[in-house]
């Protein structure tokens, strides 16, 4: 049976064609400008008007811009009336030097939609913890030229209304079927990113709820310490889920290889959470990948492995 959230979360209102959506740089500089006007360009073709510097960042050694303007750019698109939602240029790093100085006041009186992946992870995980705020973990801009018709479909349909709808399985693997036995939050994804908030200011209680992580381009043995880590830290114990999402590397391309490296993934965790009841899934569509599905993030959902979909 469906419980009522414990906190006063609510989705933001859906956009709709015309709305304007803020290009925000809260981590790395840009990288390709052509992805960057690939993805604007998505956007407009989706009926959006994209908001964004008519001089684009200058760039601070490996960060957009300063941590201050970084911060007050993105307190100044969620400020504008006119900016129906927000969504990061990229991800990379630098999120976390922006989260301290964010207006939790002026997040928590406008309710808007917020999407992003990687580094942006901490925002995520910022807005939902400190401001009550439901965001979207999908594509960052420049991300979407590279997106499957899936995954484009879903960020879309998400923006507009679709958020809470539920996400079949396909191809996954169900390392433990557990039981799920109510609906939990859903927080998470990027495992990098997450790590750096254990025992600071953003860090809290994962108990209760259905934890998502992905991770690229780590080696094996530092997979291995941040998992490790986690479980030292205790945020494995007493979820209510666990998703494991896209763990690859882009140096290994034998497919064989590929297997068997996220299998050491899926294994570890396994190990890690044997006294543990609830199910864990893994080879989700969602992280690094071009099928990189937009999640509600903080929204409570329920892992139906008999009914093989995520429901929200």
């Amino acid at each position: 049976m469906m419980q009522p959230n414990r906190r006063s979360l609510r989705l933001p209102q859906k956009l709709k064609k015309g709305d304007a959506i803020g290009i925000i740089a809260p981590a790395a500089q840009i990288i390709d400008k052509d992805q960057f006007a690939r993805g604007i360009n998505i956007l407009s073709e989706m009926g959006f008007e994209p908001v964004f510097p008519r001089e684009l960042w200058p760039g601070d050694f490996f960060l957009a811009d300063t941590d201050r303007n970084r911060t007050e750019e993105f307190s100044r698109m969620w400020s504008d009336d006119h900016v129906k939602a927000l969504i990061a240029v990229r991800g990379g790093y630098g999120s976390i030097r922006i989260a301290p100085g964010l207006d939790k006041e002026l997040i928590k009186s406008k309710k808007k939609l917020f999407v992003g992946f990687s580094d942006i992870t901490l925002l995520h995980l910022f807005l939902y913890n400190q401001c009550d705020t439901i965001s979207l973990h999908g594509p960052v801009l420049t991300s979407l030229p590279t997106l499957s018709q899936e995954a484009l479909e879903r960020f879309y349909i998400s923006l507009t209304g679709g958020a809470l709808n539920p996400i079949p399985f396909r191809r996954i693997e169900v390392l433990r079927e557990g039981m799920q036995d109510s609906p939990a939050p859903l927080i998470g994804g990027n495992l990098s990113t997450i790590m750096t908030t254990l025992g600071t200011a953003l860090d809290f209680d994962y108990s209760g709820k259905v934890l998502f992580l992905e991770d690229i381009g780590e080696m094996q043995f530092r997979l291995d310490r941040m998992l490790t880590h986690f479980h030292l830290a205790g945020k494995f114990k007493n979820l209510k889920g666990l998703i494991l999402g896209d763990f690859s590397h882009p140096e290994i391309t034998d497919m064989i290889d590929k297997l068997r490296y996220k299998e050491f993934v899926w294994n570890r965790v396994i190990e890690l959470t044997k006294n543990e009841e609830y199910p864990v899934i893994a080879d989700f569509p969602s992280g690094h990948c071009s099928n990189n599905l937009t999640l509600p993030h903080g929204a409570d959902m329920l892992i139906d492995i008999e009914k093989k979909c995520l429901r929200f």
